[in-house]
């Protein structure tokens, strides 16, 4: 057997695998019939031909044979319309590695501005670097989206995008079964993944989105998300990372229908705000790192119910944990710093427009080490929440041994704290 026979032959294992583990089945070839390849069907990727036909023609006979998957050799493979996956998967090195920018996985290269470069449903996208060519800094917002998933089952799997203007999203109504994981996004620029309307389980798992701080004229660092959710039942994020964005995770609404969602070990990193909430959404923060310009968290108005349990965030500018809003805001075991001298900031701050909140259990620092800060604001400020603030259990490290404003609500109740100078 060839090796490249062989080397498809293991893709199609991992293939079939994947296919059977979110319900779909699976109709393997017998073991004398040769894969459905692009190459197959005139496909040159050379990345200057348009390999356009050769991947629909491909993605036809394997629809019409009842195959499963149409394989993507080596190469750079230039498209210039939307490959459309609809009970086809489209995979290239299932194995191959995707590390920084080293990858040994076959490229798919954007050879148009005004579609997707894949829609998916009942499939799955493995294994391919989807890259877009941007000639200028305008074209940065330009493109649409790399994968949009526009029904049920649509999943995506050891996959990097290389300077999409947005990398993934769900559009459709009522979408479920969308499996987003193993992915590597350099340098997006407008938005890394976009989950509306989704119903039942979504996952999304070990993503990561980064933009280097070298990248001149990028809008991401200004403008960018890295997770937007809209209108979601129940979405799972687990190990996603967002480097140099506007805000790393973002929980906004319009139709007021909410998201609910869990966030486990998930991170931002040189952004202006890590998590995002407005309007009415329940989400639980379990673990993980933000530190950035402005807010780790910010409640931003709303009714939302948010949990945040043994996180780390830290900020320059502002309030590291902030509610200004929410119906129920918890923190358990957490540590907050905020840690630029020379700022007239809380790490924590509490405002009126927030219903209730609890910080228990959390070690909260902030310095004060230089001009007129210094020794004018308390670590922790609490202007009166709607019902009740519960503060128990802290250590604060301050510089300018304040620990708390001196004009507690009373709703406010304080118990075993301690406050100390560093």
């Amino acid at each position: 057997m060839k090796s490249a026979d062989l080397a498809l032959r293991c893709a199609a294992a991992g293939l079939a695998a994947a296919v059977l583990a979110f319900g779909g089945t699976y109709q393997a070839q017998s073991e004398d019939a040769p894969p459905i390849t692009v190459v197959d069907f005139g496909a040159k990727g050379d990345g200057k031909t348009d390999d356009t036909k050769a991947f629909q023609s491909a993605i036809a006979e394997a629809k019409q044979r009842g195959e499963e998957a149409v394989y993507v050799p080596a190469g750079q493979y230039l498209l210039k319309d939307t490959i459309a996956l609809d009970g086809v998967s489209l995979t290239g090195v299932y194995f191959g590695a995707w590390p920084a920018d080293n990858d040994k996985l076959p490229a798919i290269v954007a050879g148009q501005k005004e579609k997707p470069v894949i829609t998916l449903q009942n499939g799955t996208v493995s294994g391919l670097n989807i890259s877009f060519p941007h000639t200028s800094k305008v074209s940065y917002t330009q493109y649409k989206e790399a994968i949009r998933i526009v029904g049920n089952n649509g999943r995506v799997e050891n996959v990097k995008i290389s300077s999409p203007t947005s990398g993934i999203k769900t559009i459709g109504e009522n979408i479920r079964g969308t499996h987003i994981e193993n992915v590597f996004m350099t340098t997006p620029h407008v938005i890394g993944v976009f989950l509306n309307d989704n119903i039942g389980e979504t996952v999304v798992k070990n993503v990561e989105m980064w933009t280097p701080t070298q990248v001149s004229g990028s809008p991401f660092p200004v403008s960018g998300i890295g997770v937007k959710m809209l209108n979601n039942e129940n979405v799972i994020l687990s190990d996603v990372f967002v480097f140099n964005a506007a805000k790393g995770f973002v929980f906004e609404e319009y139709s007021g229908k909410g998201t609910k969602a869990v966030m486990t070990n998930c991170s931002a990193d040189m952004t202006a705000v890590g998590v995002y909430v407005k309007d009415e959404h329940d989400i639980q923060i379990t673990g993980g790192t933000y530190w950035t310009h402005t807010n780790g968290l910010l409640v931003d108005g709303g009714t939302s119910t948010v949990r945040v349990e043994g996180a780390e965030m830290r900020a320059n500018g502002d309030a590291a944990f902030k509610v200004n809003g929410g119906k129920e805001v918890t923190a358990t075991g957490c540590l907050f710093r905020r840690v630029m001298d020379g700022r007239e900031m809380p790490t924590v701050m509490i405002t009126s427009s927030a219903r209730k909140a609890t910080v228990e259990g959390c070690i909260i620092s902030a310095r004060y080490e230089d001009g007129a800060a210094s020794g004018q604001t308390a670590a922790v400020v609490c202007y009166g929440p709607e019902e009740s603030f519960v503060f128990r259990s802290n250590v604060i490290n301050a510089t300018n041994k304040r620990g708390l404003y001196p004009e507690n609500p009373e709703n406010t109740t304080m118990s075993n704290n301690i406050i100390s100078t560093f």
